[in-house]
């Protein structure tokens, strides 16, 4: 109606004809849907992103074994020539326990078998995948031992560098 009275108020709609399928301004559903937006949402924000960021350092922690192994080795060498002391067995196993909880990560078994879809067309990757997907079973176990390890090389190493204590020769 073009004469129609601004302001002019609508005549009330019966209950009778009101929607019924407003199952959306539940409040339990309200909650629920809000709050696993705000989940996905914080997850995705800046400092939860760097949660990924061990994808990446995981190539560093590469470089890290590869200096620890190699210090593990100079390790050997003793005045007098070849031998092996506890300092010696305390760093291989330092490094065997940090290069386990390395090669046991998921980032690892992502590079061994990522992006491939037939794993019969890549059978070496598959069972580099296979091996390192068995390692990962017992990363934590790995996480917890180089954790303690790695202070107690330091200390051991410390100790002896201060000459608190000497390192027994083995051999």
């Amino acid at each position: 109606m073009i004469g129609q009275v601004v302001g002019q108020a609508r005549p009330p709609i019966a209950a009778a004809h009101l929607r019924k399928d407003a199952w959306w301004a539940l409040p339990l559903t309200v909650v629920v849907v809000l709050t696993a937006f705000v989940v996905y949402s914080t997850w995705a924000a800046f400092p939860l992103i760097l949660q990924n960021f061990h994808r990446y350092a995981w190539y560093v922690a590469l470089i890290f074994i590869v200096f620890l192994t190699w210090d593990a080795i100079l390790a050997f060498r003793f005045p007098d020539g070849f031998g092996i002391g506890v300092g010696t067995l305390v760093m291989w196993i330092n490094v065997i326990l940090l290069a386990g909880y390395t090669f046991s990560c998921h980032s690892c078994r992502h590079v061994c078998g990522g992006h491939v879809d037939i794993f019969s067309k890549a059978p070496r990757r598959y069972t580099l995948w296979h091996v390192v997907s068995r390692l990962n079973e017992h990363h934590p176990t790995f996480a917890w031992l180089s954790l303690v390890f790695v202070g107690l090389t330091d200390l051991y190493i410390r100790l002896v560098s201060m000459g608190v204590i000497r390192d027994l020769r083995i051999l």
